[in-house]
């Protein structure tokens, strides 16, 4: 079990806590790098994710939260795996 009091312990919640406010940011970036290599518009993935145009730039821009389920359509849009999105976090 982990200790509150310990040093160790509190870096290592700190440093995922740090994660976790970024992660919105880190999964928009890479989803807005992989559309910019593949050379697709956010039109194009918005309507290949069956998404509002809007939705595709707040989530690039990590201003919103997205569910699981749009993060597969986007995912599959892009021929993506979830893994590849979410890896090393």
């Amino acid at each position: 079990m982990l200790n509150p009091n310990n040093w160790v312990d509190n870096k290592f919640f700190t440093a995922k806590i740090a994660v976790m406010r970024n992660i919105k940011k880190i999964i928009g970036k890479r989803i807005a790098k992989e559309r910019l290599n593949q050379e697709i518009s956010q039109e194009k993935l918005a309507e290949l994710a069956d998404l509002s145009k809007n939705l595709i730039g707040m989530i690039e821009r990590g201003e919103t939260s997205v569910s699981v389920e749009n993060t597969y359509k986007i995912a599959l849009a892009l021929n993506l795996t979830l893994e590849t999105l979410f890896k090393k976090l």
